[in-house]
């Protein structure tokens, strides 16, 4: 564990006045391509009621929680993990009145383009019956009203066949056939899946051109390419991908043939809302991090004569590496806890030769990137 202390918030000038020695450019970047998350070790096991569900999902409409229907669960874990997310499906009843949850997730932009990914563990008995719903990403001025927005969700069909499902002014279902094989995608149970779905929108209402659907399943692309009217009508104003649907249940039919015969359950785990493709975005060991416009800003780095040293805004548990430009990796520290005001010492500046670093400090998923020269 790293030793943090309590400092003194230090004024502009006498931060000039501390590095005397050096001459010190700082510039500050942002790690852009994780947009929004959510893993649940962090959580308490047990039922989830609605306050709590708004407060851990950052949303003020939900259903589900209160009626016992979704819970922090150590029944089945992603590996390395100990807690996911049970969602139930109660016996005799489909749609969001009676089945499973659903809740908006404001991800704080509005973009024309971005990736979501997440795993879910299907049981091995787990009886698809005639279909039901999984997450996806919407588009909305309104967080309720459909007639203002859209939103682009998955279907299970019977034997776990996966279809998109575009629901907005106009509503489309399409299978995913593997753009090799030909053949239906379907969702294998009692095993964790990881669903990788990429969304680009033209936010010109009833403009189709360069908009594009693309899906995979446990890393293989499961639905190419598809161009389809899934957003706005012609006329309609523009709306761009502001929100994660996190809404998952049977049918949405009152037909009996989506009720569930019996309880069923699903997990859920590792939400992450995206710019690029996760497993290409991440491997730092590879390359330097992506650095662009701040969007984490966890705190502040300061060079002194003796280390490199960084004061915590943001209270929470922290992981941070240093690298060089060219993406070799300098420093890795252990994981740490830090309250707000707090400075930790990451590193003595003797083991730095002249040169431009990054400093990476990641936070629940989040990553956040600050590039700092040392000149002697």
């Amino acid at each position: 564990m790293v030793t943090i202390k309590k400092t003194k918030p230090r004024r502009l000038t006498t931060t000039i006045l501390c590095i005397l020695t050096i001459i010190v450019t700082l510039v500050s970047y942002g790690y852009t391509e994780i947009i929004w998350s959510r893993s649940f070790d962090d959580y308490e096991t047990g039922n989830i009621n609605r306050r709590q569900a708004m407060e851990i999902f950052e949303s003020y409409w939900g259903v589900g929680p209160d009626e016992g229907r979704v819970e922090i669960s150590e029944e089945h874990a992603l590996d390395g993990k100990r807690r996911s997310l049970k969602v139930t499906y109660p016996k005799g009843y489909s749609a969001t009145d009676g089945s499973g949850f659903c809740i908006d997730c404001n991800i704080g932009v509005e973009a024309d383009s971005l990736w979501l990914t997440y795993y879910v563990y299907i049981p091995h008995d787990f009886d698809w019956r005639h279909g039901g719903k999984l997450p996806g990403l919407k588009g909305s001025t309104a967080w309720r009203e459909r007639e203002f927005g859209w939103s682009g969700r998955l279907m299970w069909r019977e034997n776990g066949l996966l279809q998109w499902y575009m629901h907005g002014t106009n509503q489309t279902q399409t299978d995913w056939i593997d753009p090799v094989t030909n053949d239906s995608t379907k969702l294998p149970r009692g095993q964790w899946n990881k669903l990788e779905l990429f969304y680009k929108i033209n936010p010109v209402p009833g403009n189709m051109e360069g908009s594009e659907l693309r899906a995979y399943l446990n890393g293989k692309l499961a639905r190419g390419s598809d161009t389809v009217q899934m957003f706005q009508d012609q006329g309609e104003s523009g709306v761009n991908i502001n929100n994660l649907f996190l809404c998952t249940f049977y049918g949405g039919s009152s037909d009996p043939k989506y009720f569930p015969i019996k309880d069923e359950f699903a997990y859920f785990d590792n939400f992450v809302v995206s710019t690029s493709r996760l497993e290409d975005a991440t491997n730092m060991s590879k390359a330097p991090p992506v650095v662009g416009p701040s969007n984490a800003g966890f705190g502040e780095i300061f060079v002194t004569a003796e280390s490199i040293r960084y004061t915590f805004e943001k209270p929470g548990v922290y992981q941070a590496e240093i690298f060089a430009l060219n993406g070799d990796l300098i420093s890795a520290l252990p994981e740490m806890v830090a309250h707000k005001g707090y400075t930790v010492d990451l590193l003595a500046k003797s083991r730095l030769a002249p040169g431009g670093y990054l400093l990476k400090i990641a936070h629940n998923c989040m990553v956040e990137v600050k590039r700092f020269t040392v000149v002697q």
